[in-house]
């Protein structure tokens, strides 16, 4: 029987938002291999085709066989050096030797990430970093000594860095300096200069807030701060976009009885957990939390009520793991913008983030600079090691370590 339009749609819907093309892709490629008990003879050659074909996508990103093989495929920023990336990961954790499991996801998205770090280390200019998830824990404020000693490192190193966070407070200091205050200490503790601390900054949700580390340690926020894109755009623009959302955002609180509300903010508005206890007669879900499924089911409904109405603005809808929100403006804006202020080549950036996904807001970040796909702070640290590690700077005050490249 034909399958109705709405049911088609909820079905790649259910798929897609939770998939990434070109990993997916990796990995069934690779799956051959597998099957046939070749990896350890095959997998490299193959790992150099896919070398090849991102070569080929760099050159001719509307027409190459990367494109048509994988539609999702965005951009690439540098070769990537993936088969020497697999020697590496596979010398440490042997996936070429598995008899029942093939590689997976998790494995392709390391190295790829490994891959990016070889390609970039030695010209990185720019380093951006998610915040939750990222430089700290979900809703948690950064505490982790060793994380801090690697950001001081690149700081030292002539490295700008930038927390570029969805929490916006406008340009209220010290709301941030709250989330990053065992930074800001560590960086008084080891008594850096002041050229050395002002290539440390805050961008405020998403891209609307700058603020910069001062003298005295503290965030100063830069009053002329414009993204290119939403900086100078019509309120009454901001305003219609920000109704828009809130009213979808309303209207699935209604719907699916969610223990939900709505918190509205000067450029975005979020669906957060409506902090009461269940009331078994409403029929309310979500007393203590809110279930990922309706979380996406939220973002995905106002990503599509905001398509509808067709804004020529920049925006982000994201799942933030524990709420929903929609902002003016986004990762890419933010970042691109901040590339131009410091005069940093996209080529010399890389943005570090956990939400990768369709209904994640680090996505956007992919446009304009080369990513690094973690899933939780640890993975940031292995990482952040392995780029001072091929820059050289093995003599920072780094603690060693024997792990690899995840938290395994």
């Amino acid at each position: 029987r034909k399958m109705a339009f709405s049911s088609r749609r909820r079905n790649y819907m259910l798929v897609r938002h939770r998939k990434d093309g070109l990993i997916e892709f990796f990995r069934k490629m690779l799956n051959h291999s597998f099957v046939l008990n070749l990896v350890e003879e095959t997998a490299p050659q193959t790992w150099k085709h896919f070398e090849e074909l991102v070569e080929e996508h760099i050159k001719d990103p509307v027409n190459s066989r990367l494109k048509h093989l994988v539609s999702t495929v965005g951009t690439f920023f540098t070769p990537l050096p993936l088969c020497e990336a697999y020697l590496e990961y596979d010398a440490h954790y042997h996936i070429s030797r598995r008899k029942y499991v093939s590689i997976s996801f998790d494995d392709v998205r390391h190295i790829l990430n490994l891959a990016q770090v070889k390609a970039s280390c030695k010209q990185i200019g720019l380093l951006s970093f998610d915040g939750d998830q990222t430089l700290y824990s979900d809703g948690k404020n950064f505490n982790d000594e060793d994380l801090a000693m690697y950001i001081i490192a690149f700081l030292q190193n002539g490295t700008y860095i930038t927390l570029t966070t969805a929490a916006g407070y406008g340009l209220d200091a010290a709301k941030y300096e709250v989330r990053v205050q065992y930074l800001l200490d560590a960086f008084k503790k080891a008594s850096l200069p002041e050229d050395v601390v002002s290539k440390f900054y805050v961008l405020g949700g998403e891209c609307n807030y700058l603020l910069q580390c001062n003298k005295n340690y503290k965030l100063s926020p830069v009053t002329d701060w414009s993204p290119k894109e939403t900086g100078t755009i019509d309120q009454t623009i901001v305003k219609r976009l920000i109704d828009t959302a809130e009213k979808s955002l309303r209207t699935t609180i209604n719907e699916l009885c969610l223990n939900a509300r709505i918190l509205r903010k000067e450029r975005a508005v979020g669906l957060i957990h409506g902090g009461i206890l269940e009331n078994s007669e409403s029929g309310m879900q979500g007393s203590l939390s809110l279930r990922r499924e309706v979380l996406d089911e939220s973002c995905l409904r106002v990503m599509e009520d905001l398509r509808k109405q067709n804004f020529k603005i920049p925006y982000c809808a994201f799942n933030g793991g524990s709420d929903v929100w929609v902002d003016v403006g986004n990762k890419r804006v933010g970042v691109s913008t901040l590339q131009d202020l410091l005069n940093v080549p996209p080529e010399a950036c890389i943005h570090v983030g956990d939400q990768m996904y369709e209904t994640g807001n680090d996505i956007a970040a992919r446009s304009c600079c080369p990513t690094i796909w973690i899933s939780n702070p640890t993975e940031t640290k292995y990482i952040l090691k392995a780029m001072l590690s091929y820059i050289g700077l093995r003599e920072s005050p780094i603690p060693k370590t024997t792990k690899g490249f995840n938290n395994e």
